[in-house]
């Protein structure tokens, strides 16, 4: 409460204020106070200006409603589109995995399974005189099954082996951002 304030506030002065400590003690108290209040101002300012700013850039937010239209696209394309372009993605991580104890991850097979992303809102921004951005705020929980051979290294960097590797059911939660 208030009351409690002034009286810690009157009972710091009192022992800042004590024979021998001088009012130089208090001022000094008083303005390291204020200048943290100033501070405080501040950043509540600025975060109120980036909050007024982020909703000036965005053009529209779209809720489940109106996301049902472009969750049956998602649903349409997964077979098509995403299968295809996150089985590059795995075969470039692959071609990109750098480890002393591996020479490659190379993949065996890839099924992406039945079950598309399912995107839980959608905002778009202005970027530009010819530009947009959308946002998608996504959940998937994909039935993905990749099988990876890990190509280990032996010793002076000869091959050791191999070990395979299985990515399952993989979990995504997240924002998606498209320009």
């Amino acid at each position: 409460s208030w009351e409690l304030f002034v009286a810690g506030l009157g009972a710091a002065k009192d022992e800042f204020l004590t024979p021998g400590a001088g009012r130089k003690r208090w001022r000094k108290a008083w303005n390291r106070i204020g200048s943290g209040v100033l501070d405080a101002r501040k950043a509540a300012r600025e975060s109120v200006e980036a909050i007024k700013a982020e909703a000036r850039l965005q053009a529209f937010a779209l809720g489940a409603p109106g996301l049902q239209f472009l969750n049956h696209i998602v649903d349409r394309l997964t077979p098509l589109k995403l299968a295809a372009a996150c089985e590059e993605a795995i075969k470039g991580a692959c071609a990109d995995f750098q480890h002393p104890s591996a020479r490659k991850l190379e993949l065996k097979s890839f099924e992406m399974g039945a079950r598309p992303p399912q995107l839980k809102a959608a905002r778009a921004y202005d970027v530009g005189k010819d530009a947009m951005a959308f946002d998608f705020d996504v959940k998937w929980q994909s039935e993905l099954d990749a099988n990876i051979e890990a190509h280990l290294k032996g010793p002076m960097g000869i091959q050791a082996g191999s070990v395979p590797v299985s990515l399952k059911n993989a979990r995504v939660e997240g924002t998606v951002r498209l320009v």
